[in-house]
């Protein structure tokens, strides 16, 4: 998984992801040398979804780590209609179902998401439907869904943030494994 510095640049990044990513680098102006998704991923502490708008393709592994995320969240899905329909972006990913099924499915989760009460968790039902999303690079909104419905679920409203630094970590981690396995499989090309 690459990208280029420029392509970063053009979709104007956080500006403080993008001090943070620059300096890593030992850079100060944008190129367009190939750059490794995982050095992104290495370059910034908190929040690592946002570099998977810089990546051409692989949309499959894309979609499974959104899957992944809100897998994390799946305990507080109250409608089996939202864990089917990670099931059904799951298969989507490995080429078993279909677009209309994904279809399908995304009408169900988000049936299942507007039908949540407010005592249940909204957010693990908002993951699940953003993991069912037409194209890959909007999936990748389960993962942030999932990180807050983990975090709130946290008993005490104070420690909210830390949990969701905690999740974002394993998120971190997970992409940072996927990347290397892509970069692995590339090199041995």
């Amino acid at each position: 998984m690459y990208t280029t510095i420029n392509k970063i640049k053009a979709h104007k990044p956080a500006h403080c992801e993008w001090k943070k990513l620059l300096k890593f680098l030992n850079k100060t102006e944008p190129d367009d040398e190939p750059l490794k998704i995982s050095d992104i991923v290495k370059s910034n502490s908190v929040d690592p979804i946002w570099v998977l708008y810089f990546v051409e393709g692989h949309d499959r592994e894309i979609r499974l780590f959104a899957v992944w995320c809100a897998r994390r969240a799946q305990h507080l899905m109250m409608s089996e209609s939202s864990i089917k329909a990670l099931d059904v972006a799951e298969q989507y990913a490995n080429g078993k179902a279909s677009d209309k099924e994904l279809e399908i499915a995304r009408q169900l989760a988000r049936a299942a998401k507007n039908a949540v009460p407010l005592t249940e968790q909204p957010m693990a039902a908002q993951a699940a439907e953003w993991a069912t999303q037409e194209i890959a690079k909007r999936t990748i909104f389960a993962a942030r869904e999932a990180a807050w419905a983990i975090a709130v679920t946290t008993a005490e409203a104070s420690k909210w943030t830390q949990a969701r630094l905690i999740e974002f970590e394993s998120q971190k981690q997970e992409l940072l494994r996927i990347c290397i396995t892509i970069e692995n499989q590339s090199n041995k090309q």
